[in-house]
């Protein structure tokens, strides 16, 4: 297969990467192995990179180095510990939480608050996979999220300069201040409906309708959808509980692949939902009403499980904050080194999947 992207300087950001061809949204961009791969020193071994690091070739160490122009005034392990700190990409595998990987040319895609691609470890094939999150056109720019997309404005650029030492000037960061505002509204008011722990489906909807107004395609929508197939299965709705399934299946097929694991497991929930139980509209407002309308409970559902292994967006009501700590995992010595937070990280409440 023809690379879709070609690995280049662009202004101001150093090298980067650019279509070569228009990409669709839910193809597969880069399946790469890691250089690679750690722990979170914060919570392991802090010599175990090194080790790992001093386990490559030449050829390998060398790729290493290109992927952060150090300037040689500080000793090999600091420089070290400077190039995992800023490229090191966290690999959300359920047997092996808080793993890191360095990548050759993954770890060359650049920063948007509105990113373009979404990232997939497959611990089968022990490659990540970047997915088109949108479509991309070509020479156009391919971007990721460094710092999760759950922040507002001011947040994100304090978080990027004191981090990454940069100013985002990205479609989101340079829109005009009003329409900045009212993202930042929609972001607070996704927090918010996340920490009440949404519970009807006309929350969820409310909820699933900002993350398409902020351009999220990641687990969260997946979550989201979860969320509402739980709640018509357990009223005993089948067919609404089908159609999320399949919803919920296809956002998987855009962020890990028509293969991937959760993908399948959607699949076969859709499957599983049994026969039609409710004549619903035709597609459009009549039909989207009925589908996220109240629900009362008709039968008892039992033996409910998440999908193994899923990951879990936390929930929080700043979620790039956690990735930020998890970030400075060189730095954080104390809590005061991250006082340019203005939130107290003992308040925010902190989901996870035990799977994971």
């Amino acid at each position: 297969m023809d690379s879709l992207y070609k690995v280049c300087r662009i202004p101001s950001k150093g090298e980067g990467l650019i279509a070569t061809t228009d990409i669709t949204r839910g193809q597969l961009i880069l399946s790469e192995a890691p250089l690679f791969r750690y722990t979170d020193p914060r919570f392991n071994d802090r010599g175990e990179p090194f080790r790992e690091y001093n386990k490559l070739g030449r050829a390998k160490q060398k790729k290493v180095w290109k992927l952060f122009d150090v300037t040689g005034n500080r000793n090999r392990a600091e420089d070290l510990e400077l190039v995992m700190r800023t490229n090191g990409i966290k690999l959300r595998d359920p047997k092996h939480d808080m793993m890191y990987g360095l990548f050759e040319v993954a770890c060359r895609i650049n920063h948007s608050c509105l990113p373009n691609t979404h990232s997939s470890w497959d611990s089968e094939k022990g490659t990540i996979e970047i997915y088109a999150t949108q479509s991309i056109t070509q020479g156009e720019e391919i971007t990721s999220t460094y710092i999760g997309n759950l922040g507002e404005y001011a947040d994100r650029q304090q978080c990027l300069s004191y981090i990454f030492k940069f100013t985002c000037r990205c479609r989101l960061c340079a829109l005009p201040e009003e329409d900045r505002e009212a993202s930042d509204l929609r972001i607070h008011e996704i927090n918010c409906l996340r920490q009440r722990e949404v519970s009807t489906l006309d929350q969820i909807r409310e909820l699933l309708q900002l993350y398409a107004q902020e351009s999220i395609v990641d687990w969260q929508p997946v979550e989201a959808y979860e969320g509402a197939w739980q709640l018509a299965r357990r009223s005993g709705y089948r067919t609404r509980a089908r159609i999320f399934a399949e919803r919920g299946a296809k956002l998987c097929a855009e962020i890990e692949g028509i293969d991937g694991a959760n993908t399948v497991e959607w699949r076969k929930r859709a499957m599983d939902c049994g026969d039609e139980d409710e004549e619903m509209p035709e597609d459009g407002e009549e039909f989207e009403e009925r589908l996220f309308g109240e629900l009362e409970v008709k039968e008892n559902v039992d033996g409910w499980t998440d999908i193994h292994g899923m990951p879990k967006e936390r929930k929080i009501d700043r979620q790039f904050l956690i990735d930020v700590v998890e970030l400075l995992y060189f730095k954080s010595k104390s809590h005061a080194e991250l006082g340019f937070m203005k939130y107290n990280m003992k308040k925010i409440k902190v989901h996870r999947n035990e799977d994971r």
